[in-house]
């Protein structure tokens, strides 16, 4: 499977993850690391990875950044309507922080990008 494909595969297996734990009863969430603002982090410093890596001609800034705090945003509202969930603001700025972590260790891994001169 070429790396594109499998960057993408990757990139949306991890999207559909993250879209089911955000909604899911805090009872049935297995994937955790304890700290519900470390998670986000985590996430969504692994979203953005994945999506860079996955579609390299997408712009970085504005196109990837501002699509997956859109996404986060979603999530959140989507999380006010459910009984057991909330709107968090703080899980917004958890999901910017994972971000710009990626944004800060990106230059280093662009130089190994599989995918050279996309």
């Amino acid at each position: 499977m070429p790396f594109l494909m499998f960057a993408r595969v990757l990139f949306f297996a991890a999207l559909s993850m993250i879209s089911y734990l955000a909604v899911a009863p805090l009872d049935a969430v297995v994937l955790s690391t304890g700290w519900d603002k470390l998670n986000h982090l985590i996430a969504f410093a692994v979203l953005i990875l994945l999506l860079d890596y996955a579609y390299p001609r997408f712009q970085f800034w504005p196109g990837q950044i501002v699509t997956l705090l859109c996404y986060g945003f979603l999530l959140e509202l989507a999380q006010a309507f459910i009984p057991y969930r909330e709107f968090s603001l703080l899980d917004l700025l958890a999901d910017a922080l994972g971000i710009a972590f990626y944004g800060l260790c990106r230059p280093c891994l662009l130089r190994f990008r599989p995918i050279a001169g996309q």
